[in-house]
């Protein structure tokens, strides 16, 4: 009875690593997406979009940290308030598990709309340092993480 009993609990014992590995939320990525100061458009918040959900209104001269799930990764932007002109702006790109991807962002002087490109790392750590705090709805950021 005693060895039916202790077979028993080795395999529960030896299972619950299993359980709690199937039970973990799928791998993810970091985005951290930044707009330098431009003298155009500095009163203007750019609306960022994750899935249809409403990330951030982005200002000028302000970065945003967000975690995405690996895979096909879909950012849109556009021009917060009135609405007379919303073009929406969206890059796609492919989310590898444990990444930091830097999106740096740019007004369009006729149109209003936010581009956006992937930018390499030591280059947008160049313009973050010129960038003070992250934006209202943002944790702080630091290259030492």
């Amino acid at each position: 009875m005693a060895t039916k009993l202790y077979s028993l609990f080795t395999v529960f014992a030896t299972s619950l690593p299993s359980l709690a590995l199937a039970q973990t939320p799928a791998a993810t990525a970091k985005v951290v997406m930044y707009r330098p100061f431009k003298l155009f458009g500095w009163g203007v918040n750019y609306g960022i979009y994750h899935e249809g959900q409403g990330v951030c209104g982005l200002s000028n001269r302000r970065y945003l940290v967000m975690t995405v799930p690996t895979g096909s990764v879909v950012l849109r932007s556009h021009i917060m308030g009135l609405g007379f002109v919303k073009e929406e702006r969206l890059i796609r790109f492919q989310a590898q598990a444990g990444e930091t991807y830097f999106i740096q962002t740019n007004p369009r002087y006729w149109s209003g709309a936010l581009d956006m490109a992937i930018v390499p790392a030591e280059y947008a750590k160049g313009r973050l340092q010129r960038i003070p705090k992250p934006d209202h709805c943002s944790e702080p950021f630091s290259f030492n993480q």
